[in-house]
């Protein structure tokens, strides 16, 4: 079996404690110092959306942190950021707003989504509680200082990368992943971006979630052929991508 952990990042609902500073650097920081604490192994990162960039961030400060990462609703950055990582989507600007009603929230999330998956109430309430620091300073702290060209972590490091992407994403620009493995070979495992019928939440949309977990274990098989490993870390906000 595989252990697996589930932290909520610092700023969502349910988190233990605010960050003195709201950017992808603290960020990555901060998972390095949770991986530090809670794993006796090298884990296999999963990141998601969000969290795919702060384990990049993480694998930038730290090289022998992880065996290896799994990225999925996460379009890798330069720096400074070029290219158009997402679509235009008005609805994201409900990220950097004070206050969030529930209208708010129920049209940002169902971008996030294929037309098959029913909304739950705890998914709203997640983004309704989320710190108001950290919605309308993330955005802000995104400046050259305070984060490291991901691509180029990427290029660098020897760690096998999978990459998936839903093809019904309302939010990750497909083009811009494809274009940037095209580009770079080996930048991402099998050197190429995996598409699955699914939206951006590929690990609760129900037209994904099964070729998700099997994309997932599978890649666990071909990893452990070289380095074993059976420790999980799921970044997410709230809710584990594994079922």
């Amino acid at each position: 079996g595989y252990r697996v952990y589930c932290p909520t990042l610092p700023g969502h609902r349910g988190s233990a404690g605010p960050l003195k500073e709201y950017s992808l650097e603290t960020f990555g920081g901060w998972l390095v110092d949770y991986v530090d604490a809670h794993c006796e192994e090298s884990p296999l990162l999963v990141g998601h959306s969000l969290g795919g960039h702060i384990s990049l961030q993480a694998l930038a400060q730290r090289p022998d942190l992880v065996s290896g990462l799994v990225l999925y609703g996460t379009p890798p950055l330069t720096n400074p950021i070029s290219g158009a990582p997402f679509l235009p989507v008005p609805e994201l600007a409900t990220f950097e707003s004070s206050s969030i009603d529930e209208k708010m929230a129920r049209e940002l999330m169902v971008k996030l989504y294929s037309s098959e998956y029913t909304l739950q109430s705890f998914e709203l309430d997640d983004l309704r509680g989320s710190e108001k620091h950290f919605r309308t300073t993330f955005l802000t702290n995104l400046t050259p200082d305070k984060f490291v060209d991901e691509v180029q972590t990427l290029k660098t490091t020897l760690l096998p990368v999978l990459c998936l992407h839903g093809n019904l994403d309302g939010v990750v620009n497909p083009d811009y992943l494809t274009t940037l493995g095209a580009e770079n070979e080996n930048l991402f495992h099998h050197n190429r971006v995996h598409f699955l019928n699914g939206g951006h939440n590929l690990h609760r949309d129900p037209m994904s979630k099964d070729e998700f977990n099997h994309k997932i274990l599978r890649f666990v098989q071909e990893l452990s052929e070289h380095h074993k490993t059976e420790t999980f870390i799921t970044q997410l906000s709230s809710r584990p991508p594994l079922h």
